[in-house]
């Protein structure tokens, strides 16, 4: 049997679902070129009746606008969606298109799509005198193979480009979620992930030092924080450059009236801070 995920079996529900996704004014051409109908059919009879011309009374139907009236509308939407796939964008009925065009909000993720999604470890903090740097990136290097996250492919690259060996089977996988993982490492839980993930989800302490160092080490970058056996030991940070056409987007958008631009990302508000200034974004949620 074929797979109902298949990109084929979703263009076949796109079809049959695209009465839902007629455009308003698609809609309202289709009853005004029906209600038109009944009209032409009289004054084809009408022409007849008075002239008793067959030609004549043909020409009535000729000149009927009902059938212009339902084509033009679906080719203009047509059209229009054939164009922004040509520019590399999909849009899944003419419905949407429509309430584009009175939108005055768009709301962007960040990683991939305002930024190259190309991230790189600029620094690794050890929070402790138990572990150094190597050992910090070592075991978030081993942790994080199991994620198929940017973040994740960063922090390997890295271990790697240092020649710092990192051993998968070293550690045993607990659980892993859209923000961090908990594993079992060497015989310690390590979890490894977001600021959410560790101080809320996970209940990690942490000491007013630790947290003027991070403030201090932090500054503009995206973070990734390691707790092992219940304590916090490392902070890895992360830069993830804007793409450079994506401020001149968002200026245009704006010029073109579109009131509200809002940034949607999983990292930490540092990161997140940063990427909107450069982008000329004030409106942005974190975590």
């Amino acid at each position: 049997s074929i797979n109902k995920e298949t990109r084929l079996n979703k263009i076949i529900d796109l079809i049959e679902n695209s009465e839902d996704l007629k455009a308003d004014a698609h809609s309202r051409a289709e009853k005004l070129a029906d209600s038109i109908v009944p009209y032409s059919f009289l004054a084809t009879a009408l022409t007849y009746l008075f002239t008793g011309n067959a030609t004549k009374a043909l020409s009535v139907l000729m000149v009927d606008f009902s059938c212009a009236i339902k084509l033009t509308t679906p080719l203009s939407i047509i059209s229009a969606m054939r164009e922004a796939s040509d520019n590399r964008m999909m849009i899944k009925g003419g419905k949407f298109l429509e309430k584009y065009a009175t939108a005055d909000t768009i709301v962007f993720d960040k990683t991939g799509t305002l930024t190259n999604a190309s991230p790189k470890v600029v620094h690794v903090f050890p929070m402790t005198k138990r572990y150094t740097r190597e050992d910090i990136l070592r075991m978030a290097a081993c942790i994080e193979e199991h994620f198929a996250h940017s973040i994740a492919t960063a922090i390997v690259k890295q271990a790697e480009e240092e020649g710092i060996k990192h051993e998968e089977d070293h550690s045993e996988v607990e659980y892993i979620v859209a923000h961090g993982i908990a594993t079992t490492y060497d015989g310690k839980r390590v979890v490894i992930g977001s600021r959410h993930f560790l101080f809320d989800d996970e209940g990690i302490k942490i000491n007013k030092t630790q947290e003027k160092k991070i403030k201090k080490e932090v500054k503009e970058h995206s973070v990734v924080y390691m707790a092992i056996d219940g304590k916090l030991e490392g902070l890895i940070c992360i830069d993830d450059p804007v793409r450079e056409e994506a401020k001149y987007v968002i200026e245009e958008l704006k010029s073109l009236g579109i009131e509200n631009v809002i940034m949607l990302t999983g990292d930490s508000e540092s990161g997140a801070k940063s990427s909107a200034q450069a982008l000329g974004i004030t409106q942005y949620e974190s975590q």
